[in-house]
């Protein structure tokens, strides 16, 4: 007996039909093994190495296909082609100690009899670089979240657990900037200057790039514009090609169905993962799509013949261009090891489909679909006319465009919502017959107001295409970061779009105070960088793991007096009572405490702590006591000596208050060496 081994168990229905009676399919259910909940579960001094168990609730599962690995002549491991796929597969063989002879790595882009048994036919080992970056990646996420997490869960209030991720806290910079960049823009007004002609046309004034029409300047050009005389300076016109853009890779469809479809980044994923596996047609398991998760842009020479007859057969000659058309990824960090998003069999059309499809699932399918057919169609065609008219020396324009050939757009509007709605703002107009030179006669002009609008807020769509275009992240991993936001209630979505909440912001706040690399934009896309060096086999996992946590280890040491991982025997005694001692929260962070508190109440007090407090030599304005230069989970601040009583604060000094500062400081660093 073979035992093949996939993820999902829908895939089951559909891979079965492909192979023969020798097989025997399985599903792990995605993950196997996980690190405990419990306890940090790796040793950092051992090569970090992590602790795992089988995941609670598939435990019968699992065990049932470990004991298949065992008995079986031959184990095919069919996890889907990405590091996490290759990661499970990788812990089924460790957890059975399997001999490495029976284990056969295949792999396949589209769930098709052809692909199935050509992956059969050529099995591969496993791929330690591949399973390096995912355990790594497995690593660097457990020893933020475990590590970094208990630091802020009593200093903020929250009715929902708080965390810090390696990501997703740099998700949430990106929302908190762009919101506080909201609150702090102060509109301006400015104007423009539409000229209406007697011809049937209006035209705008030209004013030099990034400049703004300021009132006292339009009412100068008004002036300047009186008994205007009017003429054709210039006629350009030429003909606009508009080509298609790349097929679908995990990012654009994410994006594409956030704004086109009203799709959540989850709901895409989940829907698109059941087009994969296979739906139900027409009596049998069909899978519809190809793998879902991929940064690439090319299509099969298969696909694109497929797509190239299918163009000729339902357009016609003009919509075929005479090659085929070749895409090249701009994605960073892309991981371009199988084909773009598209459809599996081109003789299943949408409307075909339709009667066995659940709504989101048509909805989806018929975007993918169309997509594909639209990247390897003619480009659309528009006569456009550009005219520039001088009235009084002062420049306007205008531009003209007709759709001769709509192309593409036949199947697929590729233009995002932005450009959409900008077009219907803006539209391109019919102009009348015009040669150079010719005078026109000016009907009026029509000054508009207008104000600077801020930078808008960002959807699922837009977060995803800056966090990839950055390359934080992975595509694949989007969805349940924007799940985790909202969940810790660190953003809510309003009418499509994010807003950050308070507790949000301070979370932010404090790890940009605290731990600065956490949410470095440029570090975390380093760190990526470094995974795929670790997934290509140029670069060792531990280096990447060292990188990232030591400057971390450092700067949790300096806050909290401690890590973990190097509390020695005695350090776990309480010496008065003889009890544990144990990591415990309060509102300053992690300490050391008593497992028996409230009945004993020692708490181990950091090394070469000092004092929260220095004075200043400056003197409170209200009531005359000192300032003291405290330090609070907010940042530094001055605070009058005599709180509560007084609770005076202050954020900055003057200059004379700064001079009187540091000869205060100076005196006081001669005495004491943690000044």
């Amino acid at each position: 007996m073979k035992l093949f081994i996939v993820e999902s168990p829908a895939k089951i229905k559909t891979i079965s039909k492909f192979l023969g009676k020798e097989f025997r399919i399985e599903a792990s259910i995605g993950h196997v093994r996980e690190i405990p909940k419990k306890g940090l579960g790796i040793d950092i001094h051992n090569n970090y190495t992590p602790e795992f168990q089988l995941i609670e609730g598939k435990q019968a599962n699992t065990k049932k296909i470990l004991s298949l690995m065992k008995s079986c002549e031959e184990v095919y491991f069919a996890q889907d082609l990405d590091r996490e796929g290759e990661l499970i597969a990788w812990h089924l063989f460790d957890e059975a100690k399997l001999d490495p002879k029976k284990a056969k790595r295949v792999v396949f882009n589209s769930i098709t009899k052809a692909a199935v048994l050509k992956a059969i036919d050529d099995p591969r080992d496993l791929d330690q670089s591949l399973i390096d970056a995912g355990m790594s990646r497995t690593i660097l996420d457990r020893l933020i979240g475990y590590k970094l997490s208990p630091l802020i869960w009593k200093m903020f209030e929250s009715d929902v657990p708080l965390s810090i991720g390696r990501v997703q806290t740099v998700a949430l910079k990106v929302l908190v900037l762009r919101d506080r960049e909201i609150e702090n823009f102060t509109k301006e007004e400015f104007w423009n200057i539409k000229a209406d002609f007697e011809e049937g046309f209006t035209a705008e004034i030209v004013l030099p790039p990034k400049t703004k029409l300021l009132k006292e300047e339009k009412d100068q050009y008004l002036e300047k514009l009186k008994d205007p005389k009017a003429f054709v300076k210039n006629i350009v016109a030429k003909v606009d090609k508009r080509r298609p853009r790349a097929p679908f890779t995990t990012s654009t469809l994410q994006q594409e169905a956030n704004s086109k479809l009203k799709m959540s980044v989850k709901e895409t994923m989940k829907v698109a993962q059941e087009l994969y596996e296979g739906v139900r047609v027409r009596g049998e398991n069909k899978s519809l799509i190809t793998y879902m998760r991929t940064d690439a842009v090319n299509l099969s020479a298969e696909a694109t013949t497929k797509i190239r007859e299918y163009i000729l057969n339902e357009f016609g000659e003009r919509y075929l261009p005479k090659k085929e058309i070749q895409y090249k990824g701009k994605t960073k960090n892309a991981q371009e090891a199988h084909e773009a998003i598209r459809p599996t069999y081109f003789d299943s059309p949408p409307e075909l489909v339709k009667p066995y499809l659940k709504p989101e699932q048509y909805k989806l399918y018929k975007l993918i679909w169309n997509k594909a057919i639209a990247c390897q169609m003619s480009p659309a065609e528009s006569d456009a006319t550009i005219v520039d008219i001088d009235i009084n020396s002062v420049p306007f324009k205008v531009k003209g465009s007709i759709l001769r050939f709509d192309g593409f757009l036949k199947a697929y509007d590729d233009r995002d919502i932005e450009n959409s709605s900008k077009k219907k703002k803006n539209p391109d107009v019919n102009l009348p017959p015009l040669e150079e030179n010719q005078s026109l006669i000016v009907k009026k002009f029509n000054p508009e107001k207008k104000f600077t609008k801020p930078p808008p807020r960002f959807t699922e769509s837009s977060l995803v295409k800056y966090l990839e275009k950055f390359g934080i992240g992975r595509p694949s991993t989007y969805g349940s970061l924007i799940e985790t936001l909202i969940k810790r209630n660190y953003a809510v979505l309003n009418k499509m779009k994010f807003e950050t909440t308070e507790v949000g912001r301070k979370v932010y706040d404090w790890v940009e105070a605290n731990f600065t690399s956490v949410v470095d934009i440029e570090f975390t896309a380093k760190v990526e960088d470094s995974l795929d060096d670790v997934a290509k086999g140029t670069s060792a996992w531990k280096d990447t793991v060292d990188n990232f946590y030591y400057p971390l280890r450092e700067r949790i040491l300096a806050l909290q007096g401690f890590v973990e991982e190097d509390l020695k025997a005695e350090d776990k005694v309480c010496p008065d009572c003889g009890s544990e001692i144990i990591v415990r929260s309060g509102k300053f962070g992690q300490f050391l405490g008593c497992s028996k508190y409230p009945d004993c109440k020692y708490i181990k007090k950091k090394k070469g702590a000092v004092s929260r407090a220095v004075t200043t030599g400056i003197f409170c304005e209200s009531c005359n006591g000192e300032f003291l230069l405290r330090k609070s989970v907010h940042g530094k601040y001055f605070g009058c000596s005599n709180y509560p009583k007084c609770k005076t604060t202050r954020n900055q000094l003057t200059h004379d208050e700064l001079a009187t500062f540091k000869e205060h400081l100076a005196k006081l660093k001669n005495g004491s060496k943690n000044v």
